[in-house]
């Protein structure tokens, strides 16, 4: 990233931390400058990308805990990898 860009950018991922009800500590703040920086894009119509997003507001809105929510996810991925396996 070019100097000015990018300090435009730290600027503005300090300020949507504030938007959510997770505080993030530094190790998020870097996977989420890693994968904008380095352009990593996701299929938003993979199956199992749908279930994380289903999933992960509820810890970031504070709603239930990390654990539960990676049970919850784990859980559903195996029922949709059983479903692809078995059909």
């Amino acid at each position: 990233m070019r100097p000015v860009v990018k300090s435009k950018f730290d600027a503005m991922l300090e300020e949507a931390y504030s938007y959510t009800a997770h505080t993030l500590n530094q190790e998020e703040a870097d996977v989420i400058r890693n994968i904008i920086e380095n352009g990593l894009l996701l299929d938003w119509n993979n199956p199992v990308v749908t279930i994380v997003m289903e999933e992960a507001p509820a810890y970031f809105e504070g709603q239930k805990s990390l654990d539960e929510v990676t049970d919850i996810i784990q859980n559903r991925v195996q029922l949709y990898v059983d479903d692809r396996v078995l059909s």
